[in-house]
């Protein structure tokens, strides 16, 4: 798990959605992202990273690691949570 931290307007959700990549199309962009020295090309491994946004868009009724299953099962197949 990551914080970032920063005044308001610094960029962070910038910086985020860029490693996720999830910017607009057209935004520029700058700099190599590696991932364990390897250039991920704008892509971040899925197996390794997930991107939660700032609202909370989820389902109330379920739990933290029922939620997590859901998505995971919607977007990488099964999955355990220990």
């Amino acid at each position: 798990m990551v914080l970032v931290l920063g005044r308001p307007g610094s960029g962070k959700t910038t910086l985020l959605r860029a490693l996720a990549g999830k910017l607009e199309p057209g935004v520029k962009v700058k700099g190599r992202v590696t991932y364990n020295g390897s250039d991920v090309n704008g892509s971040v491994p899925k197996q390794a990273s997930a991107y939660v946004g700032q609202y909370d868009c989820h389902q109330a009724e379920l739990t933290v690691s029922e939620t997590l299953d859901f998505s995971h099962g919607l977007f990488g197949g099964a999955c355990t949570l220990s």
